[in-house]
């Protein structure tokens, strides 16, 4: 697979350069054509305790937005007029993980930013973006809350599931591990049958003219799990590979499911598909 158009999700958020950064430095590396949405309406729904955010405050809120949007357009205009990066600019209404869902249809890869809920609460009414991971149709990219530069996918650290996911999210990330200077294999679950598993994917890259250091599971599948970060700080990984759950999304918040927790509080870039 190659990475020929990228999706971008803005909005008059903290993270937003972060991401056009991101996303214009893979349309360069992979000569792709970069979509830009600028969703002039709050990106959460919900207040904290659940109530719904007054029709005043939103409109508010968008005229803010729709101005934020025409200076991040002109200079963005520039970035790309300067070194030749194709790209299409919309700006929209409407609710985020909505219309992100509806444009992941025409896109080899998004990249949206990680969410910061603070209760339960809000992760259950908020239609948060980095739910598109979860939801979309192509593979995203959510980068860590809070990092405002950041290079991707020198050294990455591939969290191997035997799921339909996680092949996904393997073969979606061949672009970037064929240009990696190291590629780490490692399981998220414990035991042989896993170990065998983890090198049977280590041929199928290898076909690919990718080398992975293949690391063995641990005895246990909760204990490999929760390590998945720990392998990423050990390996100085700078991306995460790895597939999203098979659960349904309301199951997966309420249960807080492995999926859920490594995207909360991962501090590097996942590159995730479902």
């Amino acid at each position: 697979m190659s990475i020929r158009s990228i999706l971008v999700h803005l909005a008059n958020d903290e993270e937003y350069m972060t991401r056009l950064r991101v996303a214009y430095n893979l349309a360069c590396r992979h000569n792709a054509v970069l979509s830009v949405v600028f969703i002039t309406s709050p990106v959460r729904t919900a207040t904290a305790d659940g109530r719904t955010v007054s029709l005043a405050y939103t409109n508010e809120v968008e005229d803010i937005a729709a101005e934020k949007s025409k200076t991040v357009e002109y200079e963005f205009r520039q970035w790309c007029k300067l070194h030749e990066v194709r790209y299409e600019w919309t700006m929209v209404e409407g609710e985020h993980i909505k219309v992100l869902t509806q444009l992941s249809h025409y896109h080899d890869l998004a990249i949206v930013s990680q969410s910061d809920p603070q209760n339960l609460e809000e992760m259950l009414f908020a239609e948060l973006p980095d739910q598109l991971a979860m939801v979309g149709s192509c593979p995203v990219i959510v980068l860590p809350h809070g990092q405002r530069r950041m290079v991707l996918g020198r050294r990455v650290l591939v969290a191997w599931k035997e799921t339909v996911e996680c092949s996904r999210a393997v073969r979606s990330a061949i672009p970037f591990l064929q240009q990696a200077e190291s590629v780490t294999l490692v399981s998220r679950e414990g035991g042989k049958e896993a170990a065998r598993s983890l090198e049977r994917i280590a041929n199928t890259l290898r076909l690919h003219d990718i080398e992975p250091a293949v690391r063995a599971p641990q005895h246990g599948a909760r204990a490999a799990e929760g390590r998945v970060l720990e392998y990423a700080r050990e390996s100085r990984a700078d991306m995460i590979v790895m597939g999203g759950s098979g659960n349904s999304r309301l199951r997966e918040l309420v249960l807080g499911g492995g999926t859920r927790r490594l995207l909360s509080s991962a501090n590097i870039p996942i590159l995730m598909a479902h």
